[in-house]
């Protein structure tokens, strides 16, 4: 009997931590749109419009990177450009200079500082589960509240 109530807490881990991954994957992809709509929403007047040239759109990806099952890291990638728009930074633009300082498009620290937040309440919600889950507190011949004895 206790044999089948740790497969099916096993069972119960297991189907948190999937809902846990895709939360995850469904706040990239969320993430990246609105990435897309703010470097879409961007008023340049440079020669190069981000809004008709989709090579820096089409290069925005994103990735999860998993250790030992668990969420290790998330992480967003694009096109050079990105980064020299963000800071404004071009020919004769070095990056802190004045000149960048008028240029700058921020497109990404925004929509990442917001994304963010949203990223930590996912994970203290669904995490907060899987961790009470695996906690035991075992003292012999004393049973507690989840049925773990010792």
């Amino acid at each position: 009997m206790a044999q089948r109530d740790n497969i099916d807490e096993v069972r119960r881990l297991i189907a948190k931590r999937d809902e846990l991954d895709q939360e995850v994957r469904d706040w990239r992809r969320v993430t990246r749109k609105q990435m897309i709509l703010k470097l879409k929403s961007l008023n340049l007047r440079q020669k190069v419009r981000i809004a008709s040239d989709p090579a820096l759109i089409k290069t925005i990806k994103t990735a999860m990177r998993k250790r030992d099952g668990n969420i290790e890291s998330v992480s967003f990638s694009f096109a050079r450009k990105g980064i020299f728009l963000e800071h404004g930074v071009g020919r004769g633009r070095p990056r802190g200079s004045a000149s960048a300082k008028e240029h700058a498009k921020p497109w990404i620290k925004p929509t990442l500082d917001d994304a963010q937040d949203e990223l930590n309440d996912i994970i203290a919600e669904k995490y907060a589960d899987i961790v009470e889950a695996e906690i035991r507190i075992r003292v012999p011949g004393i049973e507690f509240k989840n049925g773990s004895n010792g």
